[in-house]
């Protein structure tokens, strides 16, 4: 997955996505869920009586149940809606899946339910106080992230099963099979018997001895296919999927293989360049229509394609920190290497910020009583090839930026910081104050510049409380720290690499 992401065989504008098993999908959720109802403490460390541990165990079923059943839906109506907001819809019913399995119909749609029945009891008030709740979100929001595999519904059953059979055959690594026709022969063994399954008995005796076979051979036949319908009946759930080792992967040819480098911008004139240049700036630029609408089609942000394909072409927020602290003296080359060929795709920190950021945006509007809004990719009005994804937006004039630092999960956010935890801030007067020289200011302040806000709550989530610091916009920060020096890097740095790629690409 990753060699392709850096290779481009379709094109600078086609993104690839890698999309989920659905069975993995659904069984992780299910696992994570069957932990939660066997331990006796949550993540915060409080006691969880056994009762509502027993509800959450009674109920695995029907919280899949509630899953599949949006999705049948969703994939199956009929509607002049576009992609992208029957994937939002999808998302909203997979995220009240919970609330509805424990008796809280308030955002049920009419087809998911007809509402509280007779005798039923909304436990959901009693898991919010036992911190089951919370515990519950976690898991969901892990899976809501992947709703647009769970819109395609594929599997990996088909090749998974082949697997299996080969295994059995070729006898796993155990066995020398070298020899000639030998391997080859027992996967075509493996083919057969997975496309005609015990059969394949009785149609090899008819293709060698043109009859049929034995009484005890079509009853080892019958036996298998009784017990084939039977395990099919039974099986409900799978097991727990096993994690592999990653592999490394490399870029182009191997390092030891001669003089791989090629620069096709070293083929071209100066002239030449300077045309590519300026028709990549055109190209680039958006009428404030435009910039309104992507904003408006980006609301999934790193889910959606388009997301992918503006934002690649332009410097983004959450690297402006680590451009404009850069000295003069330092080499470019290392952080463009990171940005166009860079293969992270996310680690345990990601992970918890993606299970936790949902639950952090609930309580921060809480807080302050107000509701936060998704927000898209926003493209500067002037300088378009800069652009910015806050996590949200509070009314016409202000933003959010959350974090939810995994090296703080076990402490209180102030505790975090005294501890050094978390080092971006400071407790100033008991109030979370920001590090004017952290990275993370450097991207507030970008956020602000390029969607054209006021203010930004720059909050600190842990599952033991929130902090949050009322950030202003500063002019006079921009201009002096930030404009000139992402100005000087895209013009210098990236926009040759960009070009470079295209070229390459293109050959």
């Amino acid at each position: 997955m990753k060699r392709l992401r850096l290779e481009k065989p379709y094109g600078t504008n086609v993104v690839i996505k890698k999309v989920e098993c659905t069975n993995h999908l659904l069984r992780n959720y299910i696992n994570r869920l069957r932990d939660i109802s066997g331990k006796r403490k949550n993540d915060k460390g409080d006691v969880i009586p056994g009762c509502y541990r027993k509800v959450v165990h009674d109920r695995l079923l029907r919280l899949r149940y509630a899953v599949t059943e949006a999705i049948k839906y969703r994939r199956l109506e009929q509607t002049d809606r576009t992609y992208e907001a029957t994937l939002t819809l999808l998302k909203a019913d997979i995220t009240n899946g919970p609330s509805h399995v424990f008796g809280d119909h308030t955002k049920c749609q009419s087809y998911f339910c007809e509402g509280q029945k007779k005798g039923e009891e909304n436990i959901v008030p009693d898991l919010k106080i036992f911190g089951v709740w919370d515990d519950i979100c976690r898991a969901r929001n892990l899976l809501t992230y992947h709703t647009e595999s769970l819109m395609y519904g594929y599997n990996n059953n088909s090749a998974e099963l082949y697997n299996s059979i080969l295994t059995k055959y070729v006898g796993g690594k155990r066995v020398h099979f070298s020899l000639k026709g030998s391997y080859q022969l027992r996967c075509s063994a493996a083919v057969t018997a997975y496309n005609s399954g015990p059969n394949r008995l009785s149609l090899f005796n008819k293709h060698v001895t043109n009859k049929s076979p034995g009484r005890f051979t079509k009853m080892y036949i019958k036996r298998h296919i009784v017990r084939a319908e039977t395990r099919k009946r039974r099986r409900c759930l799978f097991s727990g999927p096993k994690n592999r080792k990653k592999c490394t992967t490399i870029r182009g040819p191997d390092e030891n293989y001669g003089n791989v480098s090629h620069d096709p911008l070293s083929e071209l004139t100066d002239v030449e360049i300077q045309q590519l240049k300026n028709k990549f700036m055109e190209n680039l630029k958006l009428t404030e229509k435009q910039i309104i609408d992507l904003e408006m089609n980006t609301k999934r942000q790193h889910q959606c394609d388009e997301w992918h394909l503006e934002r690649k072409k332009r410097l983004t927020a959450s690297v402006f920190g680590k451009l404009c602290k850069m000295r003069q003296t330092t080499s470019r080359e290392k952080v463009i290497k990171e940005m166009f060929y860079g293969t992270f795709s996310g680690n345990a920190a990601t992970r918890y910020g993606i299970a936790h950021e949902d639950m952090a945006k609930e309580e921060l509007e809480k807080i302050i009583g107000k509701k936060i809004e998704s927000a898209g990719l926003f493209v500067d009005a002037n300088l378009q090839f800069l652009a910015a994804s806050p996590d949200g937006l509070i009314d016409n004039d202000s933003l959010v930026e959350i974090k939810c630092p995994a090296s703080a999960k076990s402490f209180t956010p102030e505790e975090g910081i005294l501890m050094k935890k978390i080092k971006s801030c400071t407790i100033e007067n008991g109030q979370l104050h920001l590090k004017r020289n952290d990275s993370y200011f450097y991207q507030v302040q970008g956020q602000l510049h390029i969607t054209r806000k006021m203010f930004c709550y720059f909050c600190i989530w842990t599952p033991k409380g929130l902090m949050y610091e009322k950030i202003e916009k500063d002019d006079d920060f921009w201009d002096k720290n930030m404009k000139s020096q992402l100005t000087t890097f895209f013009t210098e740095y990236f926009l040759s690499e960009v070009l470079k790629d295209s070229l390459i690409l293109n050959e």
